[in-house]
């Protein structure tokens, strides 16, 4: 990256462009009256759209990139206070149309594609039902089925016609995020489409898949595009131009190009910098003893009952995690990979003990803790972290009941020592004794996760399990996160097992990596050898679908496509066949491969020695 100037103004040397305006704004503020004193959210915002344009607005939680959006789209709470010196969509005034106007305007020429679609679909209605009060006629007329089904269709989604009478829970988060497009871009054929964070909460190949859909409708339809997001990644893929701003700001814009081969602002520079920084420095080598082995997994299976299948001696049952080992050594750690439902998160509750294993067993520091009388006390030295912190606190109760909770489950700490303990281990995760009267709600994301790692601690444990720790934070905070979790493990001894979709996190934490696809173990070995030299189609193909950081290399971004298929029917032979961009040998549909070692690694794959020339002769691009 080309060093920093010291010009900190916003940049104005962005080449202009010679397609129309679309929308333009001038000086917008917007404040929310408190009795306290009133908050800026947002001062002194200005930029244009040009016709066909794919413009990314970045930066931190709370920097004002959702608020900019809702101020133009008029869908602030009441209280908001907006002014703008002109907000105009072409040669129309928006501030001067009423709500019904805009309204109006707002489910045709302007459309939304919002950030988390499971909440932005009636949970009980069919979808079919929802399509249709969406998709309406002039006359008020909804559209027919078939062309709801076309609909479907064009966003990837055709098997999905016959499911118009399903509700969106019975969908994965990939396909709703899909209908949300179909319903913002094609039914209404706007003008300008606002995505805000639309991959935030989708895995690697999901979000791959979602990215490359925006692009095509985008050039289809010639649509401009609004993509709010925190991820320099979706911005370098998609965007023709970028806006940075920082409390509620606009700090700098510019090219993308220009962005990010030289960024002018400091706070730019350092977004860009926690996205290329060198692996992180860890408490000790990856030469750990595997003869004593910190965790050990053998052969471990899981499976859940199918509800509403009963058959003679009880449910179906459905395979999540199938003869998965794995072996651990004190200090370090290892990276879980794979896209959502390949038995990730499973596993995770099999080893905390919140899952039973039907199969297999766990060894922790030499004790088999599937076992039905380990005690409490036993498991204490294996705690989890989970995804989302927000959910598993308590919303009525403050941190300090949370900590001191968690210390009275221990039973080490005496009753009269549980508050300065709390308040200990809250300076372990940087965090100050303020926060301990403080409830859920009041913290911001990173502030959650950092509580419920010290919670973690109030145990003592000697293995972490981190289940998708900084999946929904920004890039700067997690970079925070990154390396408290590394300077805890350096200082404390800590091994963990860390389940993420997130591979440059992977590369910057772990000395070891596991890949997962449908319930087995696909890879495995250092993760140097494993993330940069693959031997295993799907690792390789995990690897493509990153959105790279970096404008220039558009063309090595290849979404891989598909489906993870059904664990009650999974294909025969390799299940990674029906995706795989190799698999052409009939050993692939009629042997399942076996996890097989070559030097440091294993790959379940018929052709693991030279995956590398098959992908090349496939056209895949080369891994970076």
């Amino acid at each position: 990256m080309a060093p920093m100037t010291n010009d900190t103004a916003v940049r104005t040397d962005v080449a202009s462009s010679p397609a129309p305006v679309v929308l333009s704004v001038e000086n917008l503020d917007v404040t929310y009256p408190r009795r306290g004193g009133d908050v800026a959210a947002v001062r002194g915002v200005t930029f244009q759209l040009h016709e066909g344009e794919a413009l990314g607005i970045v930066g931190e939680t709370g920097s004002g990139k959702t608020t900019t959006m809702s101020a133009l789209l008029r869908l602030l709470p009441q209280r908001a206070l907006v002014r703008a010196d002109a907000m105009r969509l072409g040669d129309r005034d928006l501030t001067a149309l009423s709500d019904g106007e805009l309204r109006r305007l707002r489910g045709r020429e302007l459309s939304l594609i919002p950030q988390r679609p499971m909440t932005s679909l009636s949970p009980v209605t069919r979808l079919g039902k929802q399509l249709e009060r969406l998709d309406r006629r002039p006359g008020g007329a909804a559209a027919p089925r078939p062309e709801l089904s076309a609909l479907l269709a064009r966003v990837g989604l055709g098997p999905l016609a016959e499911r118009l009478r399903a509700y969106p829970h019975e969908f994965s988060g990939g396909q709703l995020q899909r209908i949300l497009i179909a319903i913002a871009s094609l039914a209404p054929q706007p003008q300008i489409l606002f995505a805000d964070e639309p991959t935030a909460t989708l895995d690697v190949t999901v979000q791959g898949q979602i990215l490359a859909l925006l692009s095509e409708l985008r050039a289809e339809l010639g649509l401009s595009l609004v993509m709010i997001t925190h991820d320099l990644g979706v911005v370098a893929q998609t965007c023709d131009r970028v806006i940075v701003m920082q409390r509620g700001e606009i700090v700098e814009t510019a090219s993308v190009q220009e962005l990010f081969a030289r960024p002018r602002h400091p706070y730019t520079a350092q977004l860009l910098a926690d996205l290329t920084r060198p692996p992180a420095v860890r408490g000790r080598s990856a030469s750990g003893d595997p003869a004593a082995p910190r965790l050990r997994v053998a052969g471990v299976s899981c499976s859940y009952a199918r509800p509403g299948t009963r058959r003679r001696g009880g449910r179906q049952a459905v395979p999540a995690v199938q003869d998965v080992s794995l072996t651990i050594p004190a200090g370090e750690t290892l990276a879980l990979v794979g896209e959502s439902g390949c038995g990730k998160s499973t596993l995770a509750k099999a080893l905390v003990g919140l899952l039973t294993p039907v199969a297999g067993t766990i060894m922790l520091d030499g004790l088999d803790v599937t076992r039905e009388r380990v005690g409490r006390g036993q498991r204490s030295g294996l705690q989890l972290i989970s995804q989302n912190p927000f959910s598993s606190l308590n919303r009525r109760r403050t941190i300090a009941h949370a900590l001191t909770q968690a210390l009275a489950v221990r039973g080490a700490t005496p009753a009269d020592e549980r508050e300065q303990r709390a308040r200990e281990l809250l300076e372990q995760v940087g965090l100050d004794a303020s926060h301990l009267g403080r409830y859920a709600s009041e913290l911001s994301g990173g502030q959650l996760q950092r509580v419920a790692i010290a919670r973690a601690l109030a145990a003592e444990p000697r293995t972490l399990v981190l289940d998708e720790p900084t999946a929904s934070l920004d890039v700067s905070v997690t970079a925070r996160i990154v390396d408290l979790l590394v300077e805890l493990q350096g200082r404390l001894g800590l091994t963990y097992v860390w389940i993420t979709h997130e591979i440059d996190v992977a590369r910057h934490v772990s000395e070891q990596t596991a890949v997962m696809y449908l319930g087995r173990i696909a890879e495995q070995g250092p993760t140097e050898q494993v993330l940069h030299r693959p031997r295993h189609p799907y690792t390789a193909s995990l690897l493509a679908s990153m959105p790279v950081p970096d404008p220039t290399r558009r063309a090595t971004f290849r979404p891989l496509a598909g489906e993870v298929p059904s664990p009650l029917s999974p294909p025969s032979g390799c299940v990674f066949r029906t995706r795989c961009p190799i698999a052409q040998d009939e050993r692939c549909a009629t042997e399942v491969p076996e996890l097989r070692r070559a030097g440091a690694s294993s790959s379940a794959c018929h052709f693991a020695d030279d995956v590398a020339p098959r992908l090349a002769a496939a056209g895949t691009p080369p891994i970076a």
